[in-house]
């Protein structure tokens, strides 16, 4: 932003800024020789996603007042440029974010922001300014509302439209962003919402988000419809290092990559096949297309996707024998049959991070293993993520060894690596090394092997901090029904000694001798169990479980909290506010101040909500899960991880429930 940006003064009236930029853009190209608008031009974005930057969704009299003031600014510009003939209709495309400090609608996503917006322009005085044009009178003749939203279709008339046909019943509105990645299905989804758009009065349309994916670290990696993959046969040569693209003093294109079509959804379809056929076109000649190399595709939910789509067990063969790496293992010799079974689309890339969690002898694993720096990261990738890492406060970065200081990659090492540890002490196991060792490509978990190949990045052994441990696969895998088989698959008693703790412990409950409490008679019984009748043996253990025996303990009151180093708890916060069940408006201020504490209200809000409705506890381990981004603990256990571990949550956001 430039020096008296509305930003940078904190004054949010964005007028003379937006004014003099617009300016630019009429003088340009937006204008014909006879002072009319481009006929190609028919919408405006003002700005995108203006409640996650004007600040942000705390003050939302700032955003409403910026958008406003802008608008103000880009008529006057308008004016004087002499603009003629048909003018296009302005938008400010909010983000699909629940806003609970707008002053209506807080449980509607986007709906609360555009109100505010509106009572900006029909009431400036409130807001702290005074616009210089007729802004009622714009916003009833060229103004449309519009929002970006990754939710499915079937959740866009309860969540948002049916309440905005009530509110704006003469302001047309579209879906700037509109996708849902990782639909099962994704062109019935929009075959769906076009069917939406198409009886709604008002919704104009939907916009599919987005053309390709970014892989720099701020970039969106998994919206695109293709992805940039380098081309050995082009004439071009590789695309260029992004650190000098982005922040060299000269650049010029003269490489380009190729594009991949994304494939997405459980029938291993393309996303640009299945949206020409939601859209009812011709769809495109994919032979100028490049084609997807497993070998150099990313160590990604999304990259797995694409190596399944192809339908090649060698090509899933190449995947796992890398992603393998990224789990500390060496010399991996991936079995045909094991890559066979995740070219099923039935088989998730959560399936296949289970499967190598629990460290399969098909390769070498070492405790020697270390979170570090990632030899291809870019300087810019690097910097970023040790100032993240260091802010999230489990390592003391004013304490790093001298020895690590030579560089930013032994810094950064050190500081990765530090964290990883500390996070694993923190939880009791190795955290997801996918997850909780990437910081946007960053870093990497690595093995011994690949520690002394670190080429271009030398770093010192001194800085390396190795993880230590290598936990039991009962301590690993998912508490599910097929953890639950593949622990009985083992025929070990120790595992399932430790297994059955974890059930106790995540229904509520804990065993005061930790496995040696387990009854042997109980561990026997479900040690046996077989591959046909795993399903049924499981609804046993949850039943005994839930009639709280007597060798466990139960008389703590229990809680539904997020977890620790939850991924989406952004999403899981949205999710549970818009089932209605609890009133998120309700949270209290305390616990507003982080995603962990504001998540962790949410969801016990949320059970204790649904155990007053039901009359009867809650199944913890369905209804409190939110995609894996909760689990329900004993109190004991909870207020001891407060007290003992580094961790942000809150004794007062933690909403028990007696067991």
């Amino acid at each position: 932003a430039e020096e008296g940006a509305c930003v940078r003064t904190g004054t949010f009236n964005c007028y003379e800024t937006v004014k003099k930029a617009y300016a630019k853009n009429l003088n340009g190209d937006f204008v014909l020789s006879n002072h009319s608008y481009h006929s190609a031009l028919a919408y405006i974005t003002v700005i995108n996603e203006p409640d996650l930057k004007l600040p942000n969704l705390e003050d939302p009299k700032s955003f409403a007042k910026g958008i406003a003031t802008a608008i103000d600014g880009m008529l006057d510009a308008e004016k004087e440029a002499k603009i003629v003939g048909k003018l296009p209709n302005l938008t400010a495309t909010f983000s699909f974010s629940m806003c609970n400090k707008c002053t209506k609608f807080a449980q509607h996503p986007a709906l609360a922001q555009m109100w505010m917006l509106r009572d900006a322009i029909y009431n400036p005085e409130k807001y702290g300014f005074t616009p210089k044009n007729d802004l009622a009178a714009f916003y009833e003749t060229r103004f449309v509302n519009s929002f970006n939203t990754g939710n499915p279709s079937f959740q866009i008339a309860d969540m948002f439209l049916n309440m905005y046909n009530k509110e704006f019943t003469t302001t047309p509105v579209f879906i700037g962003e509109y996708h849902n990645p990782h639909n099962a299905n994704t062109e019935v989804d929009l075959r769906n919402m076009l069917a939406i758009s198409k009886a709604s009065p008002l919704l104009l349309g939907v916009s599919f988000f987005e053309f390709q994916n970014r892989l720099d670290a701020a970039g969106h990696t998994i919206f695109g419809i293709f992805d940039p993959q380098e081309d050995p046969a082009s004439e071009l040569g590789s695309s260029p290092d992004p650190e000098v693209a982005i922040f060299g003093s000269a650049f010029q294109v003269t490489n380009m990559p190729c594009l991949l079509p994304v494939r997405e959804g459980s029938e291993g379809k393309s996303l640009p096949e299945q949206i020409a056929n939601a859209y009812g076109g011709k769809g495109m000649n994919f032979d100028n297309l490049c084609v997807l190399d497993p070998a150099k595709v990313g160590v990604t939910r999304h990259g797995f996707e694409q190596v399944q789509g192809l339908k090649n067990s060698s090509s899933m063969q190449t995947f796992i024998r890398r992603m393998t790496r990224h789990f500390g293992g060496e010399d991996a010799d991936v079995p045909l049959a094991y890559a066979e079974s995740f070219v099923d689309p039935s088989n998730s890339f959560e399936s296949l991070k289970l499967s190598l969690s629990a460290h399969p002898d098909w390769a070498q694993w070492s405790s020697k293993s270390a979170c570090m720096v990632d030899k291809t990261a870019t300087l810019a990738q690097v910097s970023s993520a040790l100032s993240y890492v260091c802010g999230l406060g489990h390592v003391d970065c004013g304490k790093i060894p001298a020895i690590c200081k030579s560089s930013i990659w032994e810094m950064s090492t050190y500081v990765f690596g530090s964290h990883f540890k500390a996070m694993a002490i923190e939880i009791g196991e190795v955290p997801d090394p996918i997850d909780e060792c990437s910081f946007d490509n960053a870093a990497k978990f690595a093995s011994p092997k690949y520690q002394s190949r670190l080429e271009k990045r030398e770093v010192d052994k001194e800085c390396l901090v190795q993880i230590g441990l290598v936990r039991p696969v009962e301590r690993r895998v998912t508490v599910t029904p097929e953890s639950f088989l593949r622990i009985a698959a083992m025929k070990n008693a120790t595992a399932m000694s430790g297994f059955l703790l974890r059930v106790v412990r995540y229904m509520g409950g804990n065993v005061p001798h930790g496995t040696h409490g387990i009854p042997s008679n109980m561990v026997q019984k479900f040690k046996a169990t077989g591959v046909h009748t795993f399903r049924a043996e499981w609804q046993q253990l949850i039943s005994e479980i839930s009639s709280h025996p007597s060798w466990a303990d139960w008389t703590s009151p229990a809680a539904c909290v997020a977890r620790a180093h939850g991924k989406n708890l952004g999403q899981g916060i949205a999710y549970v506010c818009g089932l209605g069940l609890f009133d998120c408006a309700s949270i209290p201020q305390e616990c507003q101040g982080n995603l962990l504490n504001k998540a962790s209200y949410a969801f016990g809000g949320h059970f204790n909500a649904l155990a007053k409705k039901l009359g009867k506890l809650p199944d913890p381990l369905k209804d409190c899960s939110f995609g894996g981004e909760a689990r329900f603990t004993s109190t004991k256990i909870i207020y001891d991880f407060i007290k003992h571990a580094l961790t942000p949550l809150y004794e007062s956001c933690v909403l028990s429930v007696d067991i």
